[in-house]
């Protein structure tokens, strides 16, 4: 490790749920009350405008880690982007995904035989009400959220920790922890399984050396959990 990496931008890792909070705030200043009738007459459900605005707001965090990390010497290849692709990356990947889909159920069922439910409300399946939902979900959960994430909390904040702390598990967990607070207004039971399914592409990005495999793995997750999964239901 060059030791270069630096822990003062972590504070962007909430830079997600900083644009969130604003956008509900200043919409609800604007309506001078609830703002959800608001962003329903747009042809928007809510879960997808707050997801739309999380990412939004992380890219720009990441946007801003890159450009300071660039005044550095540091660019993408610093933060696992390297290496191309191969097979054997698309195979630990497959694998990673794998046992993301088989955490699942097993932390569910956990989770409800000691009491705990895994969201804050009803079932936690997000609702989409119109094509404008699909696309945006396309875009932010499918495209845009395995790259700025991976980039950002195994790419950055991961490899930080190691070289901070020298401990691979220590470095996984605390980035692992991090990574799981953005994602606090899911639910109690969803922090337990995100904690554990960031291990996943945590591990994937310490063999391989290279953030493929994991930005791969978390864009198939994502591809069943936000659009495979809803449309069947």
């Amino acid at each position: 490790m060059s030791g270069r990496l630096t822990l003062r931008y972590l504070p962007f890792a909430w830079s997600g749920l900083a644009l969130t909070t604003l956008a509900f705030a200043a919409l609800g200043s604007a309506v001078r009350g609830d703002p959800c009738p608001l962003i329903r007459s747009w042809g928007l459900s809510v879960d997808v405008f707050a997801m739309t605005m999380h990412e939004a707001g992380l890219a720009l965090g990441l946007a801003a880690t890159l450009r300071l990390l660039s005044k550095r010497g540091m660019g993408l290849s610093d933060l696992g982007m390297k290496g191309g692709f191969s097979a054997t990356w698309a195979a630990y990947a497959v694998a990673g995904f794998a046992a993301a889909m088989l955490l699942y159920p097993a932390v569910e069922a956990a989770t409800r035989a000691v009491g705990v439910g895994m969201f804050w409300w009803g079932e936690g399946r997000f609702a989409y009400s119109s094509l404008a939902d699909w696309c945006l979900v396309l875009i932010t959960a499918v495209a845009l959220a395995p790259v700025v994430e991976e980039l950002f909390f195994r790419g950055y904040l991961l490899t930080a920790f190691l070289e901070r702390t020298g401990s691979a598990p220590l470095a996984v967990c605390a980035s692992s922890l991090v990574f799981t607070s953005i994602h606090a207004l899911i639910g109690p039971g969803a922090m337990v399984y995100i904690f554990l399914w960031s291990l996943i592409p945590s591990c994937l990005y310490l063999k391989t050396g290279s953030l493929y495999p994991a930005v791969l793995m978390h864009a198939l997750n994502n591809v069943v959990a936000y659009l495979i999964i809803p449309a069947l239901l």
